[in-house]
């Protein structure tokens, strides 16, 4: 795609009957187009590697609200048109197929419908969020080298987690999910030895509440969604882990977990905490780290049906 020119779904479909040497895969962002150049450049061969492009729904007229919907009408309009074979897309899944009465997950892997594949959790974030990989990846960017507070965020992990799909969850019902984004960073996180020693990750409510009315919620609406964050955790605590993992929103466990280590830094007596990186660079370390702990150890799910679908062959 010309780097300036910006299409309508129909004429980007267009380009690709024209384009007949090149297989293109259709993302929603800038974020996931990084994790697909380095899952391409670490999973397929060099010979087919030259032949893909990577474009997002950035460059697309803007016909829809969201670039999740742009993607999804282009693999609609596609349908069995000659160019669909050199053709996938991904998109995120968000809450769609997860049963949140039972708290179950009705897909449990990645759904693939035409050339379209579903992210297998909420987001393209969420494929981090295993302890594995950040137990080796977080330590990185502490200031000393202390094992304490690895193992504090080891025993806080599984519940940071269902802290974040609760917020979450009771965000969506709100439909306040960009607002209480923008407060996960605002300190109202915090880890306390419990009287039997062990760490515990705690919520001061106040300042969340004051952060929510900074980010123009009525104290009404931020009282009411910390009371639904209080039922959802209930409920969540007794969930499978394995649905909480995929379940969470992405950006807000991503967020979570790094400000939970910071937490985890500081109470082992580092007052400065973890490195700050700005968060472009930071997605980058997160998703190179990960393809590469995919890669070497091959532990971890992947969305490689995206290059199946366009019949790229993945290396052993």
């Amino acid at each position: 795609m010309n780097s300036d020119e910006r299409y309508t779904p129909q004429e980007y479909i267009r380009y690709l009957e024209v384009d007949d040497t090149q297989k293109h895969i259709l993302v929603e962002g800038k974020s996931d187009k990084r994790v697909f150049d380095l899952l391409l450049r670490n999973f397929c061969k060099a010979s087919d590697r030259e032949m893909v492009f990577i474009d997002t729904a950035e460059k697309f007229i803007k016909s829809h609200p969201e670039n999740r919907e742009i993607v999804e009408e282009v693999c609609s309009q596609i349908g069995d048109k000659p160019c669909a074979d050199r053709f996938s897309a991904f998109v995120d899944r968000e809450f769609r197929d997860f049963d949140l009465d039972h708290l179950a997950d009705s897909v449990g892997d990645h759904r693939v419908s035409g050339r379209l594949v579903w992210s297998r959790g909420h987001s393209i974030e969420n494929y981090f969020f295993d302890f594995d990989f950040l137990g080796d990846f977080l330590p990185i960017f502490a200031r000393d080298e202390f094992d304490s507070p690895l193992e504090i965020f080891g025993e806080v992990f599984d519940y940071t987690l269902r802290v974040a799909c609760a917020i979450g969850l009771a965000s969506k019902e709100k439909q306040v999910l960009k607002k209480v984004r923008m407060t996960l960073r605002d300190g109202f996180l915090k880890i306390s030895d419990s009287p039997d020693n062990e760490p515990k990750l705690e919520i001061d409510h106040l300042a969340w509440k004051n952060s929510l009315e900074r980010r123009h919620l009525s104290p009404d609406d931020a009282n009411e969604l910390i009371a639904n964050f209080d039922l959802w955790l209930k409920r969540i605590k007794g969930a499978d882990p394995v649905v909480v993992r995929w379940l969470c929103d992405g950006h807000i466990g991503y967020c979570l977990l790094w400000e939970v280590y910071d937490c985890c830094v500081r109470h082992c007596g580092c007052r400065e905490g973890i490195h700050k990186i700005e968060e472009s660079a930071l997605f980058n370390i997160y998703a190179h780290s990960w393809v590469k702990n995919v890669l070497f150890l091959r532990n971890g799910e992947c969305p490689l049906q995206v290059f199946q679908l366009i019949g790229l062959t993945i290396n052993n």
